[in-house]
């Protein structure tokens, strides 16, 4: 079992933590059970590591199980941890946070978001890759034009 988190303050200078637990499902090879979730009101001095594992001795610690987080945050004030059924309901509330441009609502939208994050992690973005984003988090109208108004086209 292990956890993936993105900690980040958002436009209205908020910290929202959110993440998925990932757990290999018994017997089933390549097979990953994905709980995503959200953690809002997280004090600034507690890390994500602090809240996502026990320290057992100087050299080990233990990853919790998201019973044992949820559990820890209800000890913590005014920190609201919310766990989705869906990864369509995970999405929009990271919209809504403003930690995602798009909603992602469809399959296409979540496999352009998901490029992204691979190219982030692995370094370098192709063109292909690059002009495709662009057209995805900018769509049509929003577009800024290339170039100076003016120049480089004439009129007829």
């Amino acid at each position: 079992m292990c956890y993936s988190v993105l900690d980040v303050i958002n436009s209205h200078h908020q910290r929202v933590v959110v993440g998925v637990r990932l757990q290999q499902i018994a017997g089933r090879d390549r097979k990953v059970d994905i709980k995503p979730f959200a953690i809002q009101g997280l004090p600034d001095a507690i890390q994500p590591t602090q809240l996502l594992t026990e320290t057992l001795n100087e050299r080990q610690a233990r990853v919790l199980s998201l019973n044992e987080l949820k559990d820890k945050l209800e000890e913590i004030e005014g920190v609201q941890f919310k766990q989705f059924n869906s990864i369509t309901d995970y999405h929009s509330l990271m919209f809504d946070l403003g930690v995602v441009a798009r909603r992602l609502r469809s399959a296409s939208d979540r496999s352009k978001y998901y490029r992204l994050i691979e190219a982030s992690l692995y370094g370098g973005i192709s063109n292909t890759i690059t002009r495709s984003l662009r057209d995805y988090l900018l769509p049509g109208k929003q577009r800024r034009t290339q170039g100076v108004p003016g120049y480089g086209s004439r009129a007829a």
